[in-house]
């Protein structure tokens, strides 16, 4: 009994430290720190919170240290011989991984990795790109103000435009507005161009006919759309099979290959249900507006170099204006089908210059995408798996076009990441083959390099344009750099641009590649447009600032050589398209980064490049059909280019040379006409720009031949004068 009683007495000591543990950890904050019991009163404060009306609350209890392997001494001889080898590198763990992953592939670790040590923080100076005041407005075709984000091609054409010092804009606004917030739309366009609609409506000359820009010229119909009375509502049109079946390949090769909308077995299933006696008035509204989009994107053409008759009565403005026709009905269907159809009509809008249109829509259509649940992969439990896979795969379609919609003007995306909680997986191909012209695993890393870019837009641009300073740490930069580049070491052998290509995936990949080189080209010109505008002034304070500097604005052009060489294969095999905006877009943004780079070395190896560079793009662009925005900018990009290499020639005043290689020039002062989205026209100082554009809308045809255009004697092909440069429109 003594014994038992013993160790009795013995355990009852710890079974009251346990109470009192417990106790503890379950005591409020205020009873712990009082070092008082904390009397429970149900699931209410307790006693002592109660009486004295405070918050009763309990912290969590922290978590436990990680487990190293390795021992603090091991760690801190690690470290040092890594630092050995890599002195100035930041040695965070996005770095170190970006590192191993360059080590990898078996190329050297980048410069910009081993760059200045983040321990003192250096930042940029201020950006034109980020300065409001300096052009965040355009004027549309109806004389709306539309903004213009700061991570647009458009704010970065402007400021191009502005590099020359003795450059300057002699607005004279009507309504009395800041005139330096003004970006010049268009000098020979409208942009955006008249509504699809206005072709029924549009009034035709017997001896002179003047189409809408971007519609189908009607001197070829034989009965021209009347222009006394308004036109009867769009019926079902469908033109004949055999023209169906051409705008449907070109539509798979062409669009499919990197938008995914349809399988092709869905595809041509629902095409021949349509053609069946009676199968037109029995589709659905979602499936006609989709079939509709389709044509009038695939059916625009270049009608100048055109020499047979059109074999469907219908162009694609037609066909774009029934497509809208039907999109009340398709959004009270509201179902998949519905969010299919929407999302082709803002790339068919898109496609044809109408953009704030077109982010208008794909806005509509990511909110019905909401109201299904694809964005949370919700879907019916009787849904088989087929269509499971096929909603997946068409809501990253969806999450593709709205980044590009949205960056056109440099507006925010209708899917915000952080916002929308996303939950659908990658389509699984086992399930659903993505089609022939489309490689396996293509999506997910588009997807993913999208990703990226909407986070470097957010850091390097959106952000830092809502401070007060207007400047971003380089180590934002690098940050940004090593994702971009771990994102190209984890590419699958199949997708990468040295690997042999099926013929059918060649424009996947290539277009793919191109958006990886377009964006390390985002995250870095506006480093080469800061250092051609002021490096004859040498305003960059610091050594380390000023190779910061002049290391990303030689990368930026590294990274255009790059593009323009993938941008050479894809013209050599045919894979270049104006069907869709993407890749004359790219073109435009390579020959803006070229010109500057023409500006910023005048001898040496990255001189050369960039002068082949720029002839290799306005090549690539002047080979493409001259539709949609393509046959919009040429003669911008033409005139600009061509202002440009007249300076080279007359000999323009050079600055201090960078050693024996490279020699760095002043700016010359040339006068660029405003820049347009893409790019600014040349034009004489001292035009009203805004007068002109006005002038142009109400009367439709102008006199170019009254401005002072320089003489320019050079190969500009169909634009080999003033007049041909004007007559294109």
């Amino acid at each position: 009994m003594s014994s038992a009683s013993g160790s009795a007495a013995g355990a009852e000591p710890q079974r009251r430290q346990k109470r009192s543990i417990k106790r503890a950890r379950q005591s409020c904050d205020s009873c712990k720190n009082r070092k008082t019991k904390c009397v429970q009163t149900g699931t209410g404060p307790c006693q002592y919170c109660a009486s004295t009306g405070g918050t009763c609350s309990t912290s969590v209890r922290p978590q436990r240290r990680p487990y190293y392997r390795v021992s603090e001494e091991e760690y801190q001889c690690c470290m040092r011989l890594l630092r050995h080898f890599v002195p100035h590198a930041t040695l965070d763990l996005k770095t170190m991984k970006a590192m191993l992953a360059e080590i990898e592939q078996g190329t050297d670790i980048s410069s910009i990795s081993s760059g200045a040590s983040p321990t003192a923080v250096i930042e940029t100076e201020e950006s034109e790109v980020l300065q409001e005041e300096l052009g965040c407005m355009i004027i549309d075709a109806q004389g709306s103000y539309r903004y213009v984000g700061a991570d647009s091609a458009v704010r970065f054409a402007n400021a191009v435009t502005r590099v020359a010092p003795h450059h300057h804009h002699h607005h004279h606004s009507r309504d009395h507005r800041n005139d330096n917030a003004l970006i010049v739309t268009l000098i020979r366009a409208r942009l955006p161009p008249a509504t699809p609609e206005s072709v029924y409506s549009r009034g035709y000359s017997s001896d002179k006919p003047t189409p809408t820009p971007g519609t189908r010229r009607y001197q070829n119909h034989s009965n021209p759309p009347s222009s006394s009375s308004p036109p009867d509502p769009p019926r079902i049109y469908l033109p004949p099979r055999d023209v169906c079946q051409r705008y449907a390949f070109r539509f798979f090769d062409e669009i499919q290959s990197i938008y995914w909308f349809y399988s092709p077995e869905q595809f041509y299933t629902l095409v021949d249900r349509t053609y069946l006696p009676g199968g037109a008035e029995a589709s659905s509204a979602s499936w006609l507006c989709s079939l509709y989009c389709i044509f009038a994107i695939c059916s625009a053409r270049d009608e100048s170099t055109s020499t047979h008759p059109p074999d469907d009565v219908k162009s694609s403005s037609e066909y774009l204006a029934m497509a809208k026709a039907l999109g009340l009905q398709v959004c009270d269907e509201a179902d998949t089908d519905a969010v299919r159809a929407l999302s082709l009509m803002s790339l068919a809008l898109h496609s044809a210059c109408y953009f704030v249109t077109a982010y208008l829509i794909i806005g509509t259509t990511v909110r019905m995408a909401y109201s299904l649940g694809l964005h949370r992969n919700i879907s019916l439990s009787t849904a088989d798996s087929v269509s499971r896979a096929r909603w997946h795969r068409l809501w990253w379609t969806i999450y593709l076009v709205d980044q590009e919609v949205a960056i056109q003007l440099g507006y925010p995306c209708a899917i915000v990441d952080s916002v929308a909680g996303i939950q659908t997986p990658l389509s699984c191909e086992s399930i659903l083959d993505p089609g022939r012209p489309t490689p396996h695993g293509y999506q997910a890393v588009c997807v993913a390099l999208i990703k990226l870019k909407k986070n470097i837009s957010h850091t390097l641009y959106v952000a830092p344009a809502l401070s007060a300073r207007k400047v971003v740490p380089f180590t934002a930069v690098t940050g940004c750099l090593a994702d971009l580049r771990e994102w190209l070491a984890k590419l699958p052998p199949h997708l990468t641009w040295t690997s042999g290509t099926s013929p059918s995936h060649r424009r996947a990949v290539a277009v793919l590649h191109l958006r990886y080189w377009t964006t390390l080209i985002h995250v870095q010109r506006p480093f080469l447009l800061y250092t051609v505008r002021h490096r004859g002034a040498e305003l960059l304070p610091g050594s380390e600032k000023q190779r910061w500097y002049d290391e990303l604005s030689g990368q930026c052009l590294d990274a255009a050589d790059k593009a323009v060489g993938i941008v050479r294969r894809m013209r050599e095999c045919g894979l270049l398209s104006s069907l869709v905006l993407f890749d004359s877009q790219c073109i435009q943004e390579l020959v803006q980064v070229f010109l500057l780079g023409k500006r910023l070395y005048t001898v040496g190896v990255r001189a050369g490049a960039a002068k082949n560079g720029l002839e290799m793009c306005m090549a690539a662009m002047r080979g493409m059909d001259a539709v949609g925005w393509c046959e919009k900018i040429l003669p911008e990009l033409t005139a600009q280019v061509a202002a440009a290499e007249s300076l080279v020639a007359g000999g323009e005043e050079h600055g201090g040379g960078e050693g024996e290689e490279e020699e760095v020039v002043r700016t010359p002062s040339w006068n660029a006409g405003g820049g347009a989205v893409g790019g600014g026209g040349y034009v004489g100082e001292g035009l009203d720009h805004q007068a002109f554009f006005e002038g142009f809308q109400e009367e439709e045809e102008c006199n170019f031949g009254a401005f002072d255009m320089l003489d320019l004697d050079m190969d500009l092909g169909a634009f080999a004068t003033p007049e041909g440069i004007y007559g294109h429109f």
